[in-house]
């Protein structure tokens, strides 16, 4: 730990896993969360808040150092020690330590292997809600009347796939399922499971909050409630489509200011480094080149101007996951533009949402699927994002625009797509190709040499289609 601080404001940041906005806060009536409500009741709850990433290592990457995932490099997952983020690049806990706060982690980290390395001094990886709220209450036990304010970061791996049993407060008869995925009864059953999950993390975030107020600190703390992207389902998780990457942000300041506001401005999760750095008084601290800004002002109300307020557009980004879908996006307050680099036939899905029984009603959908090099629509009209209208001849100046736009940004920002593919480090393709997490057993293949791999045959429950050779 850094030089002794005078005590200011604790932190505590709660992101689950595979969240998306399905909370009740945020409109959802198929699921109840009273102890997120209560805190979104104190709290600015952002409405229009995006993921940087549809990609779990990366986005957490994105929310840890205020930026995008080709400028900060960890352009894939952290499983199997592949990709690492660069300890050399500033991180909320490491500049918070720096200035004499105690920093911790519980739950899920998948930035990195050694929490130290990033600023934290203590913690523990077991990512389970429930046992992550318990090692996170102890933490505030030990800290809460220190002299030194802390930093906590809690990273619940609910809702995150295998979903668990539903829970008898679910009334699964009554579950609709989100509109992109087909309405069977198996489908409504894991939204059923899904929604299940999500009551364990709100339990765990009421028992946190009840920590807090026990030890009398509850309003000497900001807590951040936030998730990494979007559901586990096809078409979401994995994908630059607003189901990918809606998240929830919600900041309940010690004195409760802000509370009741709703911004709509377009925000990112690469804002919260900087956000958490004003909202502390450490913005002296803020690292001169961040992609993400500080969004005190829509907290606070103060400022009819600023970076937040001007900001005309968010970007998002896929590189790698199991395997390679470089995929890039921009969007404004009405409009989104994806760029497909390797445009084709059929949707790759990460191989955990193979798992879903979502994916065998959608088979041939998804086989089918054809994803041109642009993708372009229209949000206020199309909030589903099904119409393409890139070749329209009534959006043609707005499909040239978008595209000249994050063509600009690309390359100004130095993503390393504009050069040609992202490779991953070696051996990670070899990691997600003969140990797929999408099958106990694993993708059935042989490596035949020369960068090749022979597919023998699909895992049951899987597109039901065979690729004969693979080339990485």
């Amino acid at each position: 730990m850094g030089n002794a601080a005078v005590k200011s404001k604790n932190v505590v940041l709660i992101h689950c896993h595979d969240l998306g906005d399905y909370l009740s806060c945020y409109d959802d009536r198929h699921v109840s969360t009273p102890n997120i409500d209560r805190l979104a009741s104190e709290a600015t709850v952002f409405e229009a808040c995006f993921a940087a990433t549809p990609t779990c290592t990366p986005s957490r990457a994105s929310m840890f150092t205020g930026l995008y995932p080709h400028s900060h490099g960890l352009m894939g997952l952290a499983s199997g020690g592949h990709w690492q983020l660069n300890p050399e690049i500033p991180t909320i806990a490491s500049l918070l330590a720096d200035a004499g706060y105690a920093c911790g982690h519980h739950g899920i980290f998948h930035i990195g292997e050694e929490l130290a390395s990033y600023g934290f001094e203590e913690g523990s990886l077991e990512a389970k809600c429930e046992p992550c709220a318990d090692n996170t209450i102890e933490f505030i036990s030990r800290r809460a009347h220190e002299d030194a304010p802390f930093f906590v970061s809690v990273g619940f791996q609910q809702p995150h796939l295998p979903w668990g049993a539903v829970d008898p407060a679910v009334a699964e008869a009554e579950i609709d399922v989100p509109s992109f995925i087909p309405r069977t009864d198996e489908t409504r059953t894991e939204m059923a499971q899904f929604y299940s999950d999500v009551r364990r993390v709100d339990t765990c975030v009421g028992r946190i909050i009840e920590a807090l107020i026990r030890y009398g600190i509850y309003d000497e703390t900001i807590v951040i409630f936030t998730a990494d992207h979007g559901i586990a389902l096809p078409l979401a998780k994995g994908t630059l489509y607003d189901a990918g990457l809606k998240i929830p942000l919600i900041v309940r300041m010690p004195d409760r200011g802000g509370a009741g506001r709703r911004p709509t401005e377009l925000v990112s999760n690469v804002d919260l480094l900087p956000t958490i750095l004003d909202l502390v008084g450490l913005e002296s601290l803020t690292p001169e080149k961040l992609d993400g800004v500080s969004l005190a002002s829509l907290i606070s109300g103060a400022d009819a101007s600023g970076p937040v307020r001007e900001r005309e557009f968010v970007f998002a980004e896929q590189s790698w996951h199991d395997f390679y879908e470089p995929i890039r996006a921009t969007r404004d307050s009405r409009f989104k533009l994806i760029h497909n680099f390797r445009p084709g036939t059929g949707v790759q899905i990460a191989g955990d949402v193979l798992q879903t029984r979502a994916v065998g009603a959608m088979r041939g959908e998804l086989v089918d699927r054809v994803r041109p090099e642009y993708e372009l629509y229209d949000l206020v009209k199309d909030p589903r994002e099904i119409h393409n209208v890139y070749d329209d001849q009534q959006y043609r100046e707005t499909a040239k625009r978008l595209t000249a736009r994050l063509a600009q940004y690309l390359e100004g920002s130095g993503d390393p797509i504009t050069r040609g593919d992202v490779v991953c480090p070696p051996g990670y393709f070899e990691h997600f190709f003969m140990k797929s997490n999408a099958t106990p057993g694993g993708i059935p293949a042989e490596n035949a040499g020369d960068g090749l791999f022979t597919l023998r045959l699909p895992p049951p429950g899987a597109l039901g289609h065979r690729c004969t050779q693979y080339r990485a």
